[in-house]
């Protein structure tokens, strides 16, 4: 088989290898890269939490890293918002973790001119230094937040709801209920029910402070429960109201309604089951009925164990969940890891077998190239080899024929022209001298520029033997002269060991 089809062959099985390698480990790839991670986790979370916290948070793996990967991408508006959903997962179970992503979710949404995450994000913030009892630095964070809000008038109306909250703890009482009526202008404005209902329910624990019993239960009649557990609420407030006006007889009615109703009702919250069962065991012991009151009170408290419990073991639930997404995570590290090392090794073979068959190439193309340029050479050496004796015989030819006529100087001129052409003979020495020594002549002329006319062609004859008879008559010149110019042309070269003759 040629060697050019051979290594040709040998190139089309790299090209496969490559080829086949490449796509085994696209076919064989179960791991996401870490952008298709990313992506999806933002993606869930948005599903969940696109408009705004939910009462059940969520662990989704890979959010937590989301919104470092989208901010080294410069994508800030993605690592706002995966920030902000992060602490929306994360508030129930570590405050900590929560609150530092709400700093990144403003930080990021400032950077990405996202007004809506960063007003959430500061309402967030907001919220948990209230709970903390930070008042001053809560009702900074929601001022912000009611600013950056704009047009979102239900989210304007909680935040405003909050700040008159904050004005109830430092009892601005004034503050407070401007606020409130401005939470309950937004949230007609925002067709919010919840806000509303949030409002109303507030302003009327305000007005139950400040002694405005009959405001406190016009408010209170103005809530729209949207199911029984609300109503069951609602009842409970206006019993308290009530309750606190000292209006015994119209508390027990709503109590009454309340007991009656209770285990009817589908009460999903346990803190709103709790705060029942306290405020029914506070009347009964108020009405001296200690049995019932006791029973309450044991109700009360083992509601209030299971509660924490149930904390205990939801915060139980994500550190497990966590721990599992670590470890699975962990595991997937090293699997690709282990992968590509074996694409780096693989890789490396076949980047070596590539090497190796190009300097082949490379070689064979040189040899090739220089297999051809002899080849070239031998064949213009054999056209000059055939031309030369094609004009031997010509010449031969036309010496035998002079020789015969040797009076004929037509034929002797011919003979002439046969061998020299249109040059004299010596034009024709010196042009077969210099085809056969082409370097001579720049030598000549560079190591010898002090010859003469004669002394240059007696050098150059030097060369073909010339005897001095011939040389006498080709010069025209005697023997004698030709004996002193070969010894000048000796003298002027003889200390010249670059001439090489």
């Amino acid at each position: 088989m040629p060697r050019f089809c051979i290594f040709a062959l040998m190139k089309r099985f790299v090209l496969i290898g490559l080829c086949f390698v490449a796509v085994l480990f696209m076919a064989c790839d179960p791991y996401p890269r870490e952008s298709e991670r990313m992506e999806a986790a933002l993606k869930q979370a948005d599903s969940v939490y696109r408009d705004g916290e939910k009462d059940t948070a969520l662990f989704i793996p890979g959010l937590a890293e989301a919104s470092s990967y989208f901010a080294e991408k410069k994508q800030y508006e993605k690592a706002a918002l995966a920030a902000l959903y992060n602490g929306y997962a994360e508030k129930e179970y570590d405050k900590a973790e929560a609150m530092e992503s709400f700093k990144e979710a403003e930080h990021y949404g400032k950077k990405a001119q996202d007004s809506l995450a960063v007003a959430r994000a500061q309402y967030q913030m907001g919220r948990m230094f209230y709970d903390d009892y930070m008042q001053t630095v809560a009702l900074d964070l929601f001022k912000n937040a009611f600013a950056e809000f704009g047009q979102q008038y239900d989210e304007k109306a909680l935040t405003a709801n909050m700040m008159a909250c904050c004005y109830v703890l430092v009892q601005e009482y004034d503050s407070a209920t401007f606020y409130f009526e401005q939470s309950l202008l937004d949230a007609d404005l925002g067709h919010s029910n919840i806000a509303k209902r949030k409002a109303l329910n507030n302003l009327a624990v305000l007005n139950n402070l400040k002694g405005e019993y009959d405001n406190a239960l016009k408010c209170l009649r103005l809530v729209n429960p949207e199911n029984e557990e609300q109503r069951l609420l609602n009842y409970l407030n206006l019993g308290n109201v009530f309750m606190t006006s000292g209006n015994i007889d119209s508390a027990r009615y709503y109590y009454e309604i309340i007991e009656e109703q209770l285990y009817k009702a589908n009460v999903n919250k346990k803190e709103t089951l709790l705060s029942i069962y306290k405020a029914l065991s506070d009347f009964a012991e108020c009405n001296g009925n200690l049995k019932t009151a006791i029973d309450y009170r044991k109700k009360t408290e083992n509601l209030t164990f299971q509660i924490l419990d149930s904390r205990n073991e939801r915060n139980a639930d994500r550190i497990q969940q966590k721990y599992d997404y670590e470890a699975l995570q962990n595991a997937l590290n090293r699997k690709i890891a282990n992968r590509q090392r074996v694409i780096v090794i693989v890789g490396g073979l076949l980047l070596l077998l590539t090497i190796a068959l190009a300097v082949s190439q490379h070689r064979v193309a040189v040899k090739t190239k220089q297999e051809a340029e002899a080849k070239k050479r031998a064949l213009y050496y054999i056209q000059q080899y055939y031309d030369t004796l094609s004009k031997q015989g010509k010449t031969m030819q036309k010496v035998a024929v002079v020789m015969e006529n040797s009076n004929d100087k037509t034929l002797l001129d011919e003979l002439s022209k046969t061998v020299f052409g249109k040059k004299t003979p010596w034009e024709a020495i010196e042009e077969v001298f210099f085809k056969l020594h082409p370097e001579e002549r720049q030598n000549m002329e560079r190591l010898y520029p002090d010859l003469t006319e004669l002394e240059r062609k007696d050098l150059i004859l030097s060369n073909f033997d010339v005897s001095r008879q011939d040389e006498a008559l080709l010069l025209d010149i005697n023997i004698h002269t030709i004996d002193k110019l070969r010894q000048k042309t000796k003298e002027k070269t003889q200390n010249k060991p670059d001439f090489r003759p």
